[in-house]
């Protein structure tokens, strides 16, 4: 689905559903699956759950294992873990035994307590040789989970076994980062620094040397594109994200050097204007919703006024 049709294609299946129910006539399943993607790029997991939920009711769970893995990862990422294990576990039985079920599945397990069969997924998930950035840094941070677990007494290991958790946590990470190369300090901006479940290894200094060594290069990099008009449009956007994240989650001074959160945020809009501008006007609504509102890393503008005033800029409703 190319970017720029997701929306549309998105009313369409609305609208067609709308006609379906009319007519009495059934939706079919593929029609359902097509619009949860959409809903899923555009960023409405709730509604993308639902349509996944009502092609796995006309279809056996077992003749889609793939279905059952995006579900149970939209209720990972809208803080479902019970939903999650389930699907997780549906997909994995149903033969989707892929290194993104059992890790997704670590992580639900880790998130509801179940710390030792957690470890026990990541074992088995990182058995695999071909890891991704992603896999990688899902399998740290379940294993950071533990350390936590450890450090509060839920989880009861030696001292030893929690050393060698936090350690093997941290190389995982790095391991992530080498992976995401040629732009590791974009990974690390969008999936480590301001990941809740690394609460227990970032006092490490390992991990305070990435933090202030990718968020200089990343602010550094952000600031030329800000001062240089003829920068591409994904140039704009990578500079705005960097932004955006660092007025939410301050850098360390060395990148900072005394910016203040506003002055981020006014930075970030200009950039999303001089992008959207860059858009025909007829396409602009679209643009908005696809590509600047169903953006993850630009949440923390959702709540200033700029967001609203360039929103109505584009004509866009939702």
């Amino acid at each position: 689905m190319k970017l720029g049709r997701i929306l549309e294609a998105e009313i369409g299946f609305t609208e067609y559903f709308a006609e379906c129910q009319r007519q009495s006539v059934p939706v079919t399943t593929e029609s359902y699956l097509a619009r949860a993607y959409a809903r899923e790029r555009l960023g409405r997991f709730d509604e993308a759950i639902e349509d996944y939920s009502h092609a796995l009711v006309q279809e056996p769970a077992a003749q889609h294992p793939s279905t059952q893995l995006r579900r149970g990862r939209l209720y990972l990422a809208t803080n479902k873990p019970a939903f999650a294990l389930s699907d997780f576990d549906a997909a994995i039985a149903g033969g989707r035994d892929s290194t993104d079920a059992i890790l997704g599945r670590a992580l639900a397990r880790a998130k509801l307590g179940l710390f030792e069969s957690a470890r026990q997924d990541v074992e088995a998930g990182l058995a695999s040789p071909a890891q991704t950035a992603q896999s990688l840094n899902l399998a740290a941070r379940v294993i950071a989970l533990v350390v936590a677990a450890a450090e509060s007494g839920q989880y009861r290991v030696s001292a030893e076994t929690a050393y060698a958790d936090s350690l093997q946590a941290l190389n995982l990470v790095e391991q992530a980062l080498q992976a995401s190369e040629p732009h590791p300090e974009i990974f690390w901006r969008n999936f480590v620094r301001a990941e809740i479940a690394y609460q227990s290894i970032r006092r490490a200094p390992r991990f305070a040397d990435w933090e202030r060594r990718f968020c200089v290069d990343l602010m550094s990099h952000a600031l030329e594109v800000r001062d240089r008009v003829s920068a591409s449009v994904e140039e704009s956007l990578e500079a705005a994200r960097t932004f955006a994240q660092f007025a939410e989650y301050p850098p360390p001074e060395a990148a900072l050097q005394g910016r203040s959160p506003e002055d981020l945020k006014t930075w970030a809009f200009e950039l999303i204007r001089r992008v959207v501008l860059q858009v025909p006007t007829n396409r602009q609504s679209i643009f908005w919703v696809e590509t600047i509102e169903a953006d993850p890393f630009l949440a923390p503008l959702r709540s200033s006024p700029g967001w609203t005033e360039i929103r109505q800029l584009c004509g866009a409703t939702r």
